[in-house]
């Protein structure tokens, strides 16, 4: 039995899925350079089996196998698909890493000045407004850009986490950041757009896949542009209209064979996705080119 008829079967990946995602995990992060597991400063063995645990058994798993299960055909595809499963998986996981890390240090720096006013995870300037920031963050972006704050050489898979600037400059750039929202902002929001600021948060955003030559593209921008529009279909889906979109041309009693819904629920999810496919994706070729990124995002995501 091989990988993709144990894993339909409803065995899992078994002995040889195992090895091959142990062996895509590797490749994967020394390829990207995608930091290890929380505890480990190397891609070890126990790093490797870690992370490969996560994958199985972390938030949307289940949705991860379903999708791998649904597109692949035949242990050759799988194998691509499940290289793109796990970029996406420690894409994720990094750019969490990254952020969470600035986080901790706005938190620090920010609850020992007068000059901002904490409530829960929300921050906004001691003699500002308080009101949600609900605007462009690129906004926010060139607010931070604006002060000189020389950047020191931080990553997240360094064996040593240095802070990410003086603690004096750090305010400063809290302060413009909430100067620019006129209002309060999350620290995931604020350390995301200091993130940026610093290009902390440029992990990989697209896999290129040799055998799929029509997801790639000649200019540097089309791919920006493309990831974008991906993470704007995915953004709007439900749950079940994730697991449903590889399933969207087959029939309901078909559907209701691989999918834990019944029919109802499957014809109802189909026709709202297909009503928001409509509504979302670009005409033509290039509506086509998205929604198959987007089936190749949701196969690996997280």
């Amino acid at each position: 039995m091989n990988v993709l008829e144990s894993l339909m079967a409803g065995h899992g990946l078994g002995d040889d899925g195992a090895l091959m995602l142990y062996s895509t995990m590797r490749k994967v992060a020394m390829t990207y350079n995608f930091p290890p597991p929380d505890g480990f400063s190397s891609w070890d063995d126990d790093a490797t089996a870690t992370s490969a645990h996560d994958f199985l058994t972390g938030p949307r798993a289940t949705e991860r196998l379903v999708q791998l299960a649904i597109l692949a055909t035949d242990d050759t595809s799988f194998e691509r698909l499940l290289y793109t499963a796990v970029h996406n998986f420690m894409r994720d996981q990094g750019r969490r890493t990254v952020v969470g890390s600035v986080i901790r240090r706005l938190k620090n720096v920010i609850g020992q000045s007068d000059l901002f006013v904490v409530s829960g995870e929300q921050v906004h300037l001691a003699n500002g407004a308080d009101q949600p920031f609900g605007g462009d963050e690129a906004t926010l972006v060139r607010a931070a850009l604006k002060i000189d704050a020389p950047t020191r050489r931080w990553r997240p898979n360094a064996q040593r986490q240095g802070p990410l600037a003086s603690r004096d400059d750090m305010i400063a750039m809290a302060r413009a950041v909430l100067v620019a929202a006129d209002g309060s902002l999350t620290f995931a929001m604020l350390s995301q757009v200091i993130a940026r600021r610093y290009d902390l948060d440029t992990l990989p955003a697209i896999v290129d896949v040799p055998a799929l030559p029509d997801l790639r593209s000649n200019s540097e921008y089309d791919l920006i542009d493309v990831d974008d529009q991906v993470a704007t279909v995915i953004d709007q889906m439900t749950e079940a209209e994730r697991l449903v979109l590889p399933l969207l041309d087959m029939s309901c009693r078909d559907a209701a064979e691989l999918l834990p819904y019944g029919h109802s629920k499957i014809a109802k999810t189909q026709a709202s996705l297909r009503s928001l496919l409509q509504q979302v994706l670009p005409p033509g070729d290039a509506g086509a080119s998205v929604l198959r990124a987007v089936s190749e995002r949701l196969a690996g995501e997280r």
